[in-house]
Formats: structure tokens, C-alpha cells, sequence
């Protein structure tokens, strides 16, 4: 690591450019302007460009920060002071623009929305701000429906306001150059030469496209929030990647990395707001072709380098990955880095072309914060709902009587699980016209590829694939509970339902014996099919029943297996039959619960793999453990590149892994100084783990650590 790099890094991680940030002030409005509400939306995110504070911090070769925020628990209107590091600081903030009978009962906050967009940047490189302008402009000049009018004039706002932006810190740039010394005065000179080009052209050298890159990374939250992911940049900056000389681009790529964590030091509830975007590598191109190249390696060398938990790998594999790229990766697992997950593309791709996507389309997928699959710049699939399998599963029983069956357990489970999916389609498709204008994107719908040429906004139904998502949420706990049920009650007969359903409501106090029973019950995760069939056979009739719904507007409903949050989703379910207590954790998608999975790492990759690949379109991970142990040196390297290999092989679809020992854990609890930089995976996204709450902290370190035979 250069000097210059472990300056940026240490400045990053100490939270230093947060220095440049103010609330937003009271008097920002665009709310009376006479235009339409889609432009005002452009024009208060102008304001915000035009007015909040621009910095260049020493060291920088890539420029810009958010720096206007707001803060929890106060109107999103507040008078400008300068943050403190105790202030509660949240990215919710926008310029008042729309008038109260505009988005009165839309349930959102004013500028609010749901984020997980991953914007189009092909066409950025390819056309720059300047070049979307120009297409806006075009369009708009030839349309005549009032609706798309504004919805091309918020364009064409939106992009003349990046334009500016970009200049502001060219001239920034320029007037700090005087007072530098020798050689930054050439750096700064280079900035704002290279800021200035990009504000109307697109990229023509490296340093171009690193900072456009990150552009409109900025500009994307700006105008949205969070959860914006970088898409495949392995792709689109290797032609400019080219042209560079190596040892200037390895420092252009670290500097950019660096830079995605701008807001790494704000709280979002029990975690840093980071660690909550993708970067996609590898995988398979458009034509079938393998897509590795040495931008790939260099972007894989640099992010382990610095080694923050921004942004996460997502790193595309298939059965021709070339050999020295799959090794490149194992060799990061095991090395401790818990913000790769790998994708598999034998297993998506298909999946996607299953539900009616062309072939190119299907390999040319990217993936979102949550690991949600996208199409590249045609499509917003998050999310319609979340199919929440342990709460049909307590609501089933407590409806059953002590006379039910097992199977009429089951039947009605799977009665209510196709109402609950049945309702959540019709409350979707009842408001999806009518989907919350006043959280309109101009930007980022500008980037992608159908919006200016439809007219319309990507929320309100402006790209090529208008598909959805449904998510089969919480399913472990709901299987495992399923699981105890029919052998303490049904075969066993050690208690009724009835009793069953008064240890849930004591939350088991006084009933340790009947937990025990339900503990020893049989678990997902360890290839046992008494288990794993109840699970395989009620995840894909959930699926299934996903898939048969259409939209609004038609589209395929596409279907996943999903479970985030595992602490705080684990807050708000009531005790199960698995054992389980109150507001204890929830696993994580397909990942076994802490402490259950007995029969080492294949087992668990059996069980995952019991699930039809082909029935999960839209996302399904496994997450693991292991100790350091078992994968060091040469021969525990070989050992996890078998075993990662197997588990695509039987069809796994989506592996995040953390390599790490609970005394390690235990031992960044008692010193959390001397671990600012072990980074865990916590579900599909990464953080430091002394910045997490104890309560995600203790499910991390509860994780089984699987050895390798």
C-alpha cells in the first residue's frame, strides 16, 4: 500500500471528510415553482448541487461528497450548523418540492424511495452527461403529452445540474492549484481538467471514467438515498483502462474504491451505512463469452488491499471460469475478506431465460445491495413483496386444533402461503399505476436505457422489463419448526398442540424439557432428507405460486429465496416450535440455524442444493462459516476451490462465506481498537464488526465454523 493510499484509508475509516457536511438548511424550497412535480424534483436536487459545500481533501486524485445530510428524529427542515461527530446523522434529506396534496397519504417520506438500483453505466461511459442531455433534449422537443413533457424536462434539469456540479469542482480544483505545492499543483490542475471534460463529454482517459464513475455513484444517492451498486465494472472501464499507464491506473482504482465510502461513518439503526453496494466482476458477456479480463485482477488486487467493506464483490462464476480467476477469489476467502460472495451463472442465467429474458439479456445480469438479480440497465425488479414462511407457519398453529394431522397442518400452511402471495400481488397491482409519483428518479431513469425514448420515469414504468420480485422470506426457522412439530406432537406425542402453543406464548419459561425435544428435532443443513424434503417441497410450492402472477402492466412476477436482517427480522418474530425464543436471530436465506448444521460443510451445501434452481430467479444465498484452520495453507486453498466448485456444480446458485474463529470475535469485543479492520459478513452485506450491535455481533460469532475434511 503506497503512502498516499494509506493516508486516504486511515482519513476514510476515521470519518475526517465529514468535516465538509451541514443539515439542510430551512430555506432550501422549490416547492412554488410553476413547473410540473417531476421537474421540481430535479430542481431541488439542482439546489442541492448548486448550494451544499464542495470539498478537496489532500491526497485526492478522485473528487466529490455528499455533504448535505439531515438528522433522525427532527423535521427533514432544519436550520444549517456544522455536524458533530455526536450528531445522529442520516441521509434523508431533500429540498422541499412538492405541495402536501401531492403526497399526502403516499406513506413515503418527500424525496424518499426504495432504492436497490444499479445505474446503466455503459451508457454513461459511452455518452456522458452531455450525451443523455442531448437525447432528452431531442425527445423532449418532439413530445407533446404534458406527463412526459415534465418527466424529459426533470431530465434535462437533472443532467444540466450533474453538468454544473462537475464544474463547480473543476474550478475548485483550479483555485486551489496556486497555493499547492509543485506536484500537487499538476494533481489538482488534472483534477479539475479532468472534471471539467466529463461535465459535457463522455470519458476519454481513465481518470475520466474513475470520476464520472463516481459522479454518478454521488449523484444517484444524492437524488435516491442509498443501496445504489456500481454494476460491472470490470466491463465498462476497461477500454479507458487500457490506455493507462499500469501503476497510474492501480492508483486511480484505489482512490476511486476509497472514495465509495464517502458515508461509511453514517448510522443506519444498528449498523454503518456501508458495505451496501455491489460491485459485479467476471462472468459470462452478453455473447457467451467469458468476461474476465486484467481489469478484473487489478480491481480484485486493489479492493483487497484497502479492504473496506465498500463495495462488496459480487464475482460472477461458470463452469469455463479460467482457472487462475476462480483461484484469485479462494485465495480472498480465505485470506478473511467477508465482502466477496459468489454468483452462479449456470444456474441464473438459465433461471432468467426459464421466465421469458433473451439470452443476452440473462448474461448480462448485475446485481443490486440485497444480491437482488437485475438486467443491466432495462430493469428495477425489487420488490413487490416478502412471503414471510415463519409467520404463516405461528398463524397456522395457531389455528390448528389438537385433532389436526400433520398433513393438515401442512395443507393449510400452504393454503395460507398462496393467500398471503395472492394478496400481496392484488395490493401491488391495485397502486402500481399509481406508484408514488413524488419519488420520481430524473436522474438516475436518465441513465438507463428506455426511459427518455418511453418518456416516462423508471417508478412509474419507464424500462424495457417492468418485472417484480416476491422474496420467500425467513424460511429456515419455518422448516425447522415444521420439522420439530411433526415428531414431538405427531410422532412422539410428547405434547398436544395445544401445549405446543402455550410453550410459545410463555416464550418456553417452565418448559425446558419439551424445547430440548423440539432442539433434538431434526434441522436443515445436515443432508437429511427427513428435513430437507419439507423444506424443498414447501420453498418450491411457494416459488411456484410466485410465478404464476403477472403485474399490472403484465410483466412476470419473478420469485427468490431471501432472508436479510437476521438480527432485527429475528426482533420481531414471537418463539418457535425449532426451540427458538423470542426475538432471537433468524438465519439467513438458506444458511442453517446457528448451532444446528452437525455434519460439516457438504451436508450444508447438499440441503441448499435440494432447492430447483430453475423456480429461484431472483436471489438465493447460502451463508457459511469457516474456521481459519481449515482452509490454510496450500492444501485448505485446494480443499475450499473443490468444495466452492461442487457446490455450483449441484446447482448452487449464491455463496457468501466468512473465514473466521469465534476467540477472534471475542477478542474484537474486548479490543476494538485493535480490529477496525476485520470485516464479517452479516447477511448480503458487509461491515466492520466492532461497528456492529451486540446483538449482530453475538449471531456472527453463534455461526457453526465448518472444518474441511
Amino acid at each position: 500500500m503506497t503512502d498516499r493510499v494509506a493516508r486516504l484509508r486511515k482519513r476514510m475509516l476515521d470519518g475526517a471528510h465529514g468535516r465538509h457536511r451541514i443539515f439542510l438548511p430551512k430555506d432550501w424550497s422549490v416547492r412554488e415553482l410553476s413547473c410540473g412535480l417531476a421537474e421540481r424534483k430535479a430542481r431541488a436536487m439542482n439546489l442541492m448541487l448548486e448550494r451544499m459545500p464542495v470539498f478537496i481533501d489532500d491526497d485526492e486524485l478522485i473528487v466529490g461528497g455528499r455533504t448535505l445530510f439531515g438528522r433522525r428524529g427532527l423535521s427533514l427542515d432544519h436550520l444549517a450548523s456544522p455536524l458533530r461527530p455526536s450528531d445522529d446523522v442520516v441521509p434523508i434529506c431533500f429540498p422541499s418540492y412538492a405541495h402536501p396534496e401531492e403526497v399526502t397519504g403516499l406513506g413515503h417520506a418527500e424525496g424518499a424511495s426504495q432504492g436497490h438500483y444499479v445505474p446503466n453505466y455503459p451508457k454513461i461511459m459511452r455518452l456522458g452527461f452531455g450525451g443523455i442531455l442531448s437525447q432528452a433534449r431531442t425527445r423532449h422537443t418532439a413530445e407533446t403529452d404534458p406527463t412526459r413533457q415534465d418527466f424529459l424536462s426533470a431530465v434535462c434539469v437533472a443532467f444540466e445540474g450533474a453538468g454544473a456540479f462537475a464544474r463547480r469542482y473543476a474550478e475548485l480544483a483550479e483555485s486551489m492549484a496556486p497555493d499547492a505545492a509543485p506536484e500537487r499543483q499538476a494533481e489538482l490542475r488534472a483534477i479539475s481538467a479532468t472534471c471539467r471534460h466529463i461535465a459535457d463529454q463522455p470519458p476519454q482517459d481513465f481518470h475520466q471514467a474513475c470520476q464520472l464513475t463516481f459522479f454518478v455513484h454521488l449523484l444517484s444517492v444524492i437524488e435516491n438515498h442509498w443501496l445504489l451498486s456500481q454494476g460491472r465494472m470490470d466491463q465498462y472501464l476497461l477500454p479507458t483502462y487500457r490506455t493507462c499507464e499500469p501503476r497510474e491506473a492501480a492508483m486511480l482504482i484505489r482512490c476511486l474504491l476509497i472514495k465509495l465510502n464517502d458515508q461509511g461513518d453514517v448510522r443506519q439503526g444498528d449498523i454503518a451505512y456501508d458495505g451496501e453496494d455491489n460491485v459485479v466482476l467476471g462472468g459470462l458477456l452478453p455473447n457467451g463469452s467469458d468476461g474476465v479480463n486484467e481489469l478484473t485482477y487489478a480491481l480484485l488486487d486493489a479492493l483487497e488491499e484497502v479492504n473496506l467493506p465498500n463495495p462488496e464483490i459480487a464475482a460472477r462464476v461458470h463452469r469455463n471460469s479460467p482457472e487462475k480467476y476462480i483461484e484469485r477469489l479462494a485465495k480472498m476467502s480465505t485470506g478473511h475478506f467477508g465482502q466477496l460472495a459468489y454468483f452462479n451463472d449456470d444456474a441464473f442465467v438459465p433461471a432468467l431465460m426459464g421466465m421469458d429474458f433473451a439470452a443476452e439479456d440473462a448474461r448480462d445480469y448485475v446485481l443490486d445491495a440485497c444480491q437482488d438479480v437485475l438486467i443491466n440497465g432495462k430493469s428495477s425488479f425489487y420488490l413487490l413483496a416478502a412471503v414471510q414462511l415463519t409467520g404463516i407457519m405461528l398463524e397456522t398453529l395457531n389455528e390448528a386444533g389438537d385433532t389436526w394431522t400433520f398433513e393438515q397442518l401442512i395443507s393449510r400452511f400452504k393454503v395460507k402461503t398462496a393467500e398471503a402471495i395472492r394478496r400481496d400481488v392484488d395490493n401491488y397491482n391495485a397502486q402500481e399505476l399509481l406508484h408514488l409519483q413524488v419519488t420520481t428518479l430524473p436522474f438516475l431513469s436518465g441513465t438507463m436505457d428506455d426511459c427518455i425514448a418511453n418518456g416516462v420515469d423508471m417508478t412509474q414504468g419507464g424500462l424495457r422489463f417492468l418485472n417484480k420480485g416476491i422474496m420467500v422470506a425467513s424460511p429456515v426457522t419455518a422448516i425447522n419448526s415444521l420439522a420439530a412439530l411433526r415428531q414431538v406432537v405427531h410422532e412422539q406425542r410428547f405434547v398436544t398442540l395445544s401445549e405446543m402453543k402455550n410453550a410459545l406464548a410463555a416464550n418456553w419459561e417452565g418448559c425446558e424439557p419439551l424445547r430440548q425435544k423440539c432442539i433434538q428435532a431434526p434441522k436443515w443443513g445436515n443432508d437429511d432428507d427427513s428435513v430437507d424434503s419439507l423444506g424443498k417441497d414447501l420453498i418450491e410450492f411457494a416459488c411456484r405460486e410466485i410465478m404464476k402472477y403477472r403485474t399490472a402492466s403484465g410483466a412476470r412476477v419473478l420469485a427468490g429465496v431471501h432472508q436479510p436482517h437476521s438480527y432485527g427480522a429475528g426482533l420481531h418474530h414471537a418463539a418457535t416450535p425449532d426451540g427458538r425464543h423470542n426475538r432471537d436471530a433468524i438465519p439467513v436465506t438458506l444458511s442453517p440455524a446457528n448451532g444446528t448444521d452437525r455434519h460439516g460443510p457438504t451436508a450444508v451445501m447438499k440441503s441448499a442444493t435440494k432447492i430447483d434452481p430453475m423456480l429461484c430467479q431472483w436471489n438465493s444465498a447460502l451463508l457459511m462459516t469457516f474456521h481459519p484452520s481449515a482452509v490454510r495453507g496450500e492444501s485448505g486453498l485446494q480443499k475450499f476451490i473443490f468444495l466452492l466448485k461442487t457446490f455450483f456444480a449441484m446447482g448452487g446458485m449464491q455463496l457468501q462465506l466468512n473465514v473466521v474463529d469465534a476467540e477472534t470475535l471475542r477478542a474484537a469485543q474486548r479490543e476494538p481498537d485493535q480490529y477496525r479492520d476485520l470485516i464479517v459478513r452479516v447477511w448480503g452485506m458487509s461491515a466492520r464488526f466492532v461497528e456492529l450491535c451486540q446483538g449482530y455481533q453475538e449471531d456472527v460469532i453463534g455461526r457453526t465454523q465448518h472444518e474441511v475434511q
